[in-house]
């Protein structure tokens, strides 16, 4: 699980705060930040989720596109 660093004290957290938005009909956001984080996330029980910043993405496919071409 991504949350590794901040233990179970804080997934205990995150899995309250899921229950209270599900008992006061609220969506339960968070900013993710990675596909591992999206998955993390969901697999608490978050609906309403952000992904990469588009500076990320933008980094990713800059770096991939250079590597494809032999230049870093």
């Amino acid at each position: 699980m991504v949350f590794l660093v901040v233990g179970a004290l804080l997934t205990d957290a995150m899995k309250k705060v899921v229950a209270a938005c599900k008992k006061n009909k609220l969506i339960a956001g968070a900013f993710a930040g990675t596909a591992d984080g999206v998955k993390a996330y969901t697999d608490l029980g978050f609906t309403f989720l952000a992904g990469p910043t588009d500076t990320d993405l933008l980094r990713s496919g800059a770096t991939s596109f250079f590597n494809s071409i032999g230049r870093s």
